[in-house]
């Protein structure tokens, strides 16, 4: 096995990414965050990769050969669900009580909530005693999250509601797998990974971001366009093929991805456009240029996705992520 790809077989390939974003993202509102928030952010997303990971491995459902990273989770699935996970958990507790002010802590009991019905609706629907876990615990999160809201209670019973019905649909899907073809894996998945990168940040922010802003459904358009092109080159390549992929019910959309590349370009080069002398948010015309360029370089890999190896894909795919985000330090200057 190349020495590359270990930064994929031990789940660290999207913690930097969200972390290094996180970081590039701070900078560019102005905003000092103490370590302790980037440990606990990459914490949280190396967690929930593996969970993910060894998820899927043990499930079954991945067709064989299993890539290196999945074939790791399933040999070593014991030590991970039995002790580091719970140790993992344990640090990631001790951090959001002891770091967190309480109005970050109630948008990261959202996103975990969230995070924990992904899990359930997707990795976990065929292992029945992990998904009655995810399950309880975001029954679990939801009840604390709507309790400790202040808002009125016909509102607590609205979103009462509303958490139901989501956790109705991820039991659903368990029973019958078509209900799947409704959710969008890789959106949801991008959607979640670009609140996590930005929520610590606009907390913060001077400029008053709401939790989701044109910013972040930026971020999640680049991330997006990341996981597509990763699953377009593991079905190109017809290996490792996750049959729970937007591109296993629409695969079309394999056919679709320069233009989806395309509309990302247009959307955040209008949003620069629009912001680069907007005085209470700076940084949104920067982000916006930065995504732009790392949409394009998204862009260009993806016409060699046919020559290249699906796990080199996978690495390029993250690095074109990575690469773009000295703009960031170069057009908002210290």
């Amino acid at each position: 096995m190349p020495w590359w790809l270990w930064i994929q077989v031990l789940s660290l390939d999207a913690p930097v990414v969200i972390v290094l974003w996180q970081a590039a993202l701070a900078h560019t509102h102005r905003i000092y965050l103490p370590t302790s928030f980037y440990w606990g952010l990459g914490l949280v997303t190396w967690m929930v990769y593996l969970l993910d990971r060894t998820a899927d491995a043990v499930s079954g459902r991945l067709p064989s050969p299993l890539s290196a990273r999945h074939a790791f989770c399933l040999r070593h699935r014991k030590l991970l669900l039995r002790l580091v996970l719970p140790l993992g958990g344990v640090a990631m507790g001790w951090i959001a009580m002891t770091e967190m002010p309480s109005g970050l802590l109630e948008k990261g009991l959202s996103m975990a909530f969230l995070g924990c019905i992904y899990l359930a609706c997707f990795s976990a629907r065929r292992s029945s005693p992990l998904h009655t876990l995810l399950v309880g615990i975001a029954i679990m999160l939801a009840v604390v999250l709507i309790d400790g809201l202040p808002l009125p209670t016909a509102f607590k019973i609205a979103m009462g509601g509303i958490f139901s019905g989501i956790m109705a649909f991820a039991a659903l899907g368990r029973l019958d797998p078509r209900w799947h073809a409704l959710l969008p894996k890789e959106g949801i998945a991008a959607m979640l990974i670009a609140l996590g990168c930005s929520a610590g940040v606009h907390f913060w922010a001077t400029d008053n971001h709401a939790w989701i802003c044109m910013e972040v459904f930026l971020i999640g358009g680049l991330f997006l366009l990341n996981l597509l092109g990763i699953s377009t080159s593991e079905y190109t390549a017809r290996l490792h093929a996750d049959p729970d992929s937007m591109l296993h019910a629409r695969p079309s959309l394999r056919r679709t991805h320069l233009w989806l590349v395309a509309a990302l370009l247009v959307c955040s080069l209008y949003v620069a456009a629009t912001n680069i002398n907007a005085h209470h948010a700076p940084g949104v015309a920067a982000t916006a240029i930065t995504v732009a360029i790392a949409g394009l370089f998204s862009g260009i890999l993806h016409l060699f996705v046919r020559r290249l190896r699906p796990e080199l894909y996978h690495l390029l795919a993250d690095a074109a992520l990575i690469v773009p985000l000295p703009v960031l330090f170069w057009l908002m200057p210290n």
